[in-house]
């Protein structure tokens, strides 16, 4: 690891590394204005002023690590802040005898969240998943600037119960290689409400039955048992309350946002949606909401709205969301312009970079060059057993019964005609299952790299088919409801599709099956903006080209017109 102070205008790094038994003195020059950047496109770095931003860049020093190297160990002082410049970190943590990675950071994450708690130790490790270029902030640095931008305390307050939250939180969401900015659950003064309100009750109630023995309208056994059923009974609801109030997750990454509640014992639900769908946010905070903060995030979409009730710190969490959605879409132009520019210099023969090949679309934009494939789902086998279970039964009934009757009639006319109305009926039995089971399997959710199709076919009658392409796809989210969804992990999986529903219903697996679906969403959409991109391009280079071709052609015409029209 090497580090220098940032200079005025640039920084200079140098390391030494062994290649092929020799020594070569590396040189890396790091532009003081593209730090200054990076710690402006930082939250919540972001909301303070210009010049707080590059004092705390002159300030801070940037350091190199080569890919594998550690960063900070498990359990050693917490001395700085850090910002990932260029690389990728990841952050990960012993339990027992496993390492558990917990995060990845990218450039323009914050990490290093330990120097902002009180006790100043590192809770996790850290460690370049590549050569990673970071920027680092010494505590007493960071409080300085802190104490100067006063307002930007609760973001920072905000992003180390952030921290806590990640690392105490065992629910696997799935979200490998994302990098999570939020996890977090509804403010606890709605669960303090709650049992304060209903430990009113069972005092209410308690209150009502010692009146009632006092005027020996109950007996004193009777009374005994009655108040032990009334505490028992809130504790028990209190318990159950808490694991409920655990069990309900708000996740922020940056990919999408995930609203998840699991009640115990009666469902679980996850709603998720993209980033790239977020349209606007409106919050709402009751006077109780305004004096904790905390209240009601309402997340449009473009055609509907996920809803985050109770969100802790709404004021951080609503800037951090803005602030996300806002990266992307500078991320996204940044991406364009680089895209654009290579094409001008391909057209140019400049050759740098990667050239993009013009005649490329088959090649580049095809539907299956993710390597997306068709996967077909059906309800749980036990929708099938419930339809298949009588008939299914009777098929042993029906031969015990032709055992028997073949023993008891006298004459062999009577045998045979006994076996053959029970040769029919075991053929009708088994027809009857052989319908419900290609009815079962002719009942189909689809998901495709292009679209999503809900199949619903009779063996032997009409066909209903629905499609939507996935690029329409707004919202995602999935619910397990009962007992026996949860145990057997049956739900349904509601997709929003513009101003229509499409739901796979009793499904097996419905976490993986959103998952699916949210990762050929992505794809699809990235399919199309770069189809979309490239066809973009290819005009803006066309009128370029013929923009320089009208200079080659008219070198003494400055104001643009022909000759043409000068003359007349």
């Amino acid at each position: 690891m090497k580090s220098a102070p940032i200079l005025p205008e640039a920084l200079s790094i140098d390391f030494i590394t062994p290649i092929n038994g020799y020594v070569i003195l590396i040189v890396m020059i790091v532009n003081r204005e593209n730090l200054i950047k990076s710690l402006g496109r930082t939250f919540p770095f972001n909301f303070a002023g210009s010049n707080q931003v590059a004092a705390l860049a002159d300030r801070a020093e940037v350091v190199f690590f080569k890919r594998s190297d550690v960063i900070y160990h498990e359990g050693a002082a917490a001395k700085y802040l850090y910002v990932v410049f260029e690389g990728q970190v990841e952050v990960i943590k012993e339990i027992g005898h496993s390492i558990q990675r917990k995060n990845v950071l990218r450039a323009g994450d914050l990490f290093g969240e330990d120097v902002l708690s009180e006790k100043n130790n590192r809770r996790t490790t850290a460690r370049a998943m590549e050569d990673t270029l970071l920027i680092r902030i010494a505590l007493p640095v960071l409080t300085r600037f802190i104490q100067q931008n006063s307002d930007l305390r609760k973001h920072f307050q905000f992003l180390s119960d952030t921290y806590a939250n990640l690392l105490t939180r065992q629910q696997n969401f799935d979200l490998e290689n994302e990098t999570v900015y939020f996890v977090g659950q509804p403010h606890k003064i709605f669960l303090i409400t709650r049992a304060c309100f209903f430990f009113f009750v069972a005092i209410l109630a308690a209150s009502t039955v010692q009146y009632l023995a006092s005027v020996n309208i109950l007996s004193s056994n009777f009374t005994f048992w009655a108040l032990l059923t009334i505490f028992a009974t809130y504790f028990i609801w209190l318990a159950w309350s808490i694991i409920e109030w655990l069990n309900h997750v708000f996740v922020f990454t940056n990919r999408r946002v995930i609203n998840f509640d699991r009640k115990l014992f009666l469902y679980e639900s996850r709603e998720e949606t993209p980033l790239d769908a977020v349209v606007s946010f409106t919050s709402q905070a009751n006077i109780l909401g305004r004096q904790y903060g905390f209240g009601d995030l309402a997340i449009k979409t473009f055609t509907g709205i996920l809803e985050l009730r109770n969100l802790p710190q709404i004021a951080s969490a609503q800037k951090l969301l803005e602030h996300l959605t806002e990266r992307a879409h500078e991320d996204h132009y940044l991406e364009e312009k680089q895209d654009f520019e290579n094409l001008l210099r391909n057209r140019r023969g400049l050759n740098v970079g990667q050239p993009v090949e013009e005649n490329s679309d088959e090649r580049t934009i095809g539907r299956d060059r993710f390597g997306g494939k068709t996967i077909v789902y059906h309800t749980h086998w036990l929708f099938l057993l419930r339809k298949t279970i009588l008939p299914f039964l009777m098929v042993p009934g029906s031969i015990l019964t032709t055992i028997l009757l073949s023993t008891n009639f006298p004459t062999a006319m009577q045998n045979a005609i006994a076996r053959g109305l029970v040769s029919i009926l075991i053929a009708a039995v088994a027809g009857w299952w052989i319908y419900q089971f290609i009815d079962w399997r002719n009942d189909q959710y689809i998901i495709t790299p292009e679209q999503i199709i809900d199949v619903y076919r009779h063996p032997l009658g009409m066909e209903d088919k629905r499609t939507a392409p996935l690029e329409s796809i707004q919202s995602i989210r999935y619910q397990r409801q009962g007992l026996i969804g949860i145990i057997f992990d049956i739900g349904t999986v509601y997709i929003k599709v513009g101003n229509e529903d499409f739901t796979f219903n009793n499904i097996p697996h419905p976490l993986k099956v959103q998952q699916t679906l949210f990762c050929y969403l992505e794809q699809a959409n990235l399919i199309e903006k770069q189809a979309n991109l490239l066809e973009q391009r290819r005009q803006m280079a066309e009128w370029m080209d013929t923009y320089q071709q009208f200079n080659k052609d008219h070198p003494d015409d400055p104001s643009g017109s022909s000759k043409l029209d000068k003359s007349e």
